[in-house]
């Protein structure tokens, strides 16, 4: 016992008592977690709760809990509500966020202040937030509000304990044995956020409707003015044909056309191709009905030009008359060059025939074989399916119907269904011998091919000569290749040297041949005549790269290039 002055007593006990409970107030506060707005730009734009005074100095008294949390690394906004059943977000924020819903273990229907009606809740999401040091989960139903980002309801606020300061508006909870104290907005940050998020709320709807207008005012100008048309010109010296006037082309490109004229007749010879041991077979399946269709209907006009192929198919011995029981009907198919193709309908002989099974050549695998290549060729014959016979006692199985008789084909038509088979198999039966490699580009180049071509009896088209639009060097041109080909126009010349042959020093009487052209044995056809030297194939170098064939813009080099296999 002390005594003091004027009456006053105190203990030891009283004041160590004193003394402890001061230090363990000091030791709770330092515990205490506070926690306060994240700071930084809002995800998106969300609407006004309620209007706010534009007063710095109010206090809490009207305001709800606002605060500003982060979700990936993103400024969101957050409100605490006693007066929400459930915790929400907001359906742009799983947008934005890209979150992943989950299905509502508990759909409910949710009915919100307006006469939109119930809302089917069906979908929740985990969210993942923090705000300071306070880092947790929740997870929220996918509501469509614009109120806020997150919304936090009584599930919360029980799960946590939460403590609510009615004067300062602040959120006292335990999280994982640590006190945390969350600070709100001041009115004057809300107002803030608000006015912030208004500016680029108006912001995007003035861009949207601009966008809008530009597409609007777009429409309309396609629709009122008259469309314009850019035409682009270009030179080229192109032939088609052989029918020109003289003088039209220059003298070496003339010479080389009427060297070559015979390798590609404007029609093809009249008669029946030659056998050649692979001709087109026709296998029905046993016991199967056979057709016999009615000639479709057709105007004066398609009747007329049904009747004039049919003539020149007779005329050329490709068709004949027939009895047959097997029939099928015509039709007239657009050609790109405005004319007609005659085609029968052999779709149902297709249904009754055994399908072969030999393999058709993939295009990517072609493509394949031609990367690298500078300037390539394919060949095109000309009526290449009616170059192929028809095996003999099949006949009748091709036979179809006009409104004027009917006939069976000689030749193997279009529209079968193993007729691609066919075809491939006397294309590698023909061209097996040049299938070689280093053959692919410089094959309709290399005349020792001519005369493969020439026993076979097959008539290709030829295409071109191309204009040379660059001269590079002396040796290197580009051409105006055709888009088509898919390929690089360089063409150089020195490589053209490589079948040329022996050596210019070799003696010019030794290099006389027969003509390769020759055909072997009498088919009863005229071929060009005269010996076939390596002075002519000297020759046509000197044509590819003398100066009487100058480019376009007085560029040196070769003009043109034509090639015996060169069909678009």
């Amino acid at each position: 016992m002390i005594l003091r002055g004027q009456d006053i007593y105190s203990s030891h006990d009283e004041s160590s008592s004193t003394t402890t409970s001061d230090s363990e107030s000091s030791e709770e506060d330092h515990q205490v977690e506070k926690a306060y707005p994240y700071d930084g730009q809002l995800l998106m734009i969300r609407r006004l709760l309620v209007s706010q005074p534009n007063e710095s100095h109010i206090s809490q008294r009207e305001n709800i809990f606002h605060t500003r949390c982060k979700i990936l690394d993103k400024a969101c906004s957050l409100t605490v509500d006693s007066g929400s059943c459930c915790n929400c977000c907001s359906i742009r924020l799983v947008e934005k966020l890209d979150l992943t819903p989950i299905p509502h273990p508990k759909p409910y229907q949710l009915h919100w202040l307006n006469e939109d009606g119930d809302i089917i809740i069906d979908k929740q999401v985990k969210v993942m937030f923090s705000i300071g040091n306070y880092e947790d989960h929740v997870v929220c139903d996918i509501v469509p509000m614009e109120a806020c980002h997150i919304l936090l309801g009584r599930p919360w606020q029980f799960d946590k304990k939460t403590m609510h300061n009615g004067l300062t508006n602040e959120l006292t909870f335990t999280h994982k044995e640590k006190k945390f104290v969350l600070h709100p907005l001041s009115p004057s940050q809300v107002i803030e956020d608000q006015v912030q998020m208004k500016l680029k709320r108006k912001g995007k709807k003035v861009e949207k409707k601009k966008k809008r207008s530009i597409k609007d005012n777009l429409k309309q100008t396609l629709l009122v003015e008259k469309p314009s048309y850019i035409l682009l010109c270009r030179s080229m010296l192109k032939c088609n044909n052989l029918n020109l006037e003289p003088g039209s082309l220059p003298l070496g490109v003339s010479q080389l056309l009427k060297e070559f004229y015979d390798v590609f007749p404007s029609e093809g010879p009249k008669g029946l191709p030659p056998l050649r041991g692979i001709e087109h077979q026709i296998h029905f399946v046993p016991r199967a009905s056979l057709p016999n269709r009615p000639a479709y209907r057709t105007n004066p006009q398609e009747t007329k030009e049904i009747e004039n192929q049919v003539q020149e198919l007779l005329d050329k011995g490709w068709v004949q008359k027939s009895l047959s029981p097997c029939v099928v009907p015509v039709l007239l198919v657009p050609k790109k060059d405005g004319k007609w193709r005659m085609c029968c309908d052999c779709r149902a002989i297709n249904n009754i025939t055994i399908k072969y099974r030999h393999p058709i050549p993939r295009l990517d695998d072609m493509l394949d074989e031609l990367h690298g290549a500078n300037i390539f060729s394919k060949i095109d014959l000309k009526s290449g399916y009616h170059q192929i016979r028809i095996k003999e006692s099949d006949e009748w199985k091709t036979s179809f119907k006009t409104k004027f008789g009917l006939y069976e084909w000689l030749v193997m038509p279009f529209g079968l269904t193993n007729a691609p088979s066919t075809f491939m198999r006397l294309m590698n039966h023909v061209l097996r011998e040049i299938f070689e490699e280093g053959d692919w580009v410089w094959l309709h180049l290399r005349k020792e091919h001519f005369p493969q071509q020439r026993k076979s009896k097959l008539s290709p088209r030829g295409d071109g000569p191309f204009q040379v639009l660059q001269r590079i060097n002396d040796y290197a041109y580009r051409l105006d290749l055709p888009s088509e080909y898919g390929v690089s126009p360089t063409f150089n010349v020195s490589d053209l040297k490589h079948f040329v042959g022996a050596s210019d020093d070799e003696d010019e009487s030794l290099d006389s041949r027969m003509n390769p052209f020759q055909e072997r044995g009498d088919d009863g056809r005229a071929w060009t005549k005269g010996p076939i030297t390596r002075a002519m194939a000297r020759r046509l170098l000197e044509d590819l790269t003398t100066s009487e064939l100058s480019g376009p813009n007085g560029l040196g080099g070769p003009r043109v290039l034509f090639t015996w296999a060169l069909h678009g």
